[in-house]
Parts: structure tokens; sequence; C-alpha cells
């Protein structure tokens, strides 16, 4: 078990922190307003709710296997990852990059709602959220926690869809945060390095 040093543990299913229980535009994610499914899902963010997400990772998946009578083809159902974070403290402005628990759920995505929902804690209502999460970290707790779960397929599914986060994290980095603008180009001019 995964533990925070600041917060006692619970037992929930998944992968746990310290509080357990068990993704973007471009990919299939829970919108937040949405019609509630269930009571305990909120419309909109309040105190002391705890803050999910649900993103589509994988698949299907169909691939040609051997069988005693020939070629085959298996197919196996979408996985989504499910990430719950603990309600924000009063000192807390954001979401925690860590989440308190990780989860992966197969087949649709009632089945991941349903995950979500059967990690939270009894009495919890939770907020689905839409913000920007590093999924490839949500993804690498996954890997590392229920890997050996997984197909071989599925295993390299999911080493692809962290590769293609770490990607586009590096491209959003690359196209927003830069020292090339003008006046900064400008700048470094009148600045004398100790590297010269």
């Amino acid at each position: 078990m995964m533990t925070r040093g600041d917060r006692p543990p619970t037992d929930v299913g998944g992968a746990r922190r310290d509080r357990a229980c068990t993704i973007r535009p471009d990919a299939y994610t829970m919108d937040r307003h949405s019609a509630a499914i269930d009571h305990r899902i909120v419309a909109r963010p309040e105190t002391g709710v705890w803050i999910g997400a649900v993103r589509r990772i994988i698949g299907p998946i169909a691939q040609v296997i051997q069988t005693d009578q020939g070629d085959a083809i298996e197919t196996h159902p979408p996985q989504y990852l499910v990430a719950m974070w603990a309600p924000l403290r009063d000192d807390e402005a954001h979401l925690r990059r860590w989440p308190d628990s990780v989860s992966v759920a197969l087949s649709d995505h009632e089945s991941a709602t349903a995950e979500l929902l059967h990690n939270l804690p009894e009495g919890a209502r939770v907020w689905v959220t839409s913000q920007e999460i590093d999924w490839a970290v949500i993804a690498e707790i996954a890997l590392l926690s229920e890997g050996q779960n997984f197909t071989p397929d599925h295993y390299r599914e999911l080493e692809r869809f962290i590769a293609q986060e770490r990607e586009k994290t590096l491209a959003t980095i690359s196209a927003n945060y830069t020292d090339r603008e003008s006046g900064f180009e400008g700048f470094l001019g009148t600045v004398r390095s100790h590297f010269a």
C-alpha cells in the first residue's frame, strides 16, 4: 500500500495512498456538466466532496490467437483509468498530483463509473473533474500496482498510452513555455553570461 504520512489509511479497493479507493479533452472523460448518474455524483465541486476522474485508455482490442482449431480472433473490452482524490483541505487551492486511489475498470463507461462509486467511502459524494490531470502518472500507478493482472497486449498498450501522454506533455511545454520571445532575446544580449 502506498501511503502519504499526513492522512490515515482507509480501506477501499485498488492502488492506495493514505486514503484509498481502489482523462483530458482528447480522450473520453466524464462530462462534469452531464446529469448525475447516481445521487453520490455531484454536478460541481463542493467542500468535503471527493474528486474523481475517469478516462478510457485502451481499446477495445482485437487480436489473432492460435488455437487447436486454427487462428481465432480474441477481443478485449476497453479499459478505463479511474482515479480519486480525497476532498481538498482548506489549505489546498488545487488538485494534488498524487491521487488517493487508482484502479482500472474493464468493459464500458458504466463499469468505470461503477468502479468510481465502489471506491467511494460510504456516505461520501464525488465530483467528476474534467480538468487537466497527469494521466501518465495515473497510468504508471496502475501499471505498477495492477500490472500482473494484465495480458501482455494490455500491458504494452498501457505503456504506449504512457509514452503518448509524455509526448503530449513535452509538446505542450515546448509550445507554451519558451524563452524565444523577441523581448527576452533582446534582454539576453544585455546580460553577461558566466558560460561564455
